[in-house]
């Protein structure tokens, strides 16, 4: 007689995809799709660019301490990395490029910026 290791051994894809189905059901529907601070924390990232302030979060012009300030980092990089992005198509846009061939170079522009 075969173990159950033995069986979930015979068939891995069936296994994983059962198995990750259950990691991923499990809970689920006690947390809401996003929390209603969320808003608050992109929020205290942008001002944090606005007021050239990257040590302190701010909110509504008060000290937002809510999470550690490496999110608040990495929210305000991506700020910064979309922003640019927006710009530079923009700009390709206004001189006449086609998005097709616009993204690419933008995107090579990001992985190396000296050409």
């Amino acid at each position: 007689m075969q173990s159950w290791i033995e069986k979930l051994a015979a068939k891995p894809q069936r296994s994983i995809l059962l198995l990750s189905l259950a990691l991923l059901l499990a809970g689920n529907w006690i947390l809401p799709l996003t929390d209603r601070d969320e808003a608050r924390f992109a929020e205290a990232s942008r001002e944090m660019l606005q007021r050239d302030d990257v040590v302190v979060p701010w909110f509504n012009g008060a000290w937002r301490f809510d999470k550690p300030v490496l999110i608040y980092w990495c929210q305000s990089a991506s700020y910064r990395v979309f922003a640019y992005l927006r710009e530079r198509l923009e700009q390709m846009k206004s001189d006449g490029v086609s998005f097709e061939k616009g993204v690419p170079e933008v995107i090579g522009d990001l992985q190396c910026p000296v050409r």
